[in-house]
């Protein structure tokens, strides 16, 4: 599902996700939602509004669980701001939550 596609498409409404595989990239999902962000704020934004979209469901093993895996993935361009090249560093950035695993333990 994707958390950040027009609020009034109901979820079975929305558009079929594909994963591939993307030489350039890496692995890629088609048809989410990009939005650009030009500050921390307008980025932390789009994170809430996903967030406040998720979807939380109970399993037949426990009524009050929270099973919802979810990935948001953040893009990164970088640019000097003191050289004049036209040189830009991209970064991907993944922020995975997967239901459960808050009962793992670090060793």
């Amino acid at each position: 599902m994707d958390l950040l596609a027009e609020e009034t498409l109901h979820q079975s409404q929305q558009p079929k996700l594909d994963i591939v595989n993307n030489s350039k990239n890496g692995v890629d999902v088609r048809g989410l939602t990009m939005a650009v962000c030009n500050t921390e704020e307008d980025a932390l934004n789009q994170l809430f509004e996903g967030e406040t979209r998720r979807v939380y469901q109970s399993t037949y093993f426990n009524a009050v669980s929270s099973r919802s895996h979810c990935v948001y993935t953040i893009h990164i361009e970088s640019r000097s701001r003191v050289e004049s090249s036209d040189k830009v560093i991209c970064s991907k950035l993944h922020l995975v939550d997967l239901a459960g695993s808050e009962r793992t333990k670090m060793i």
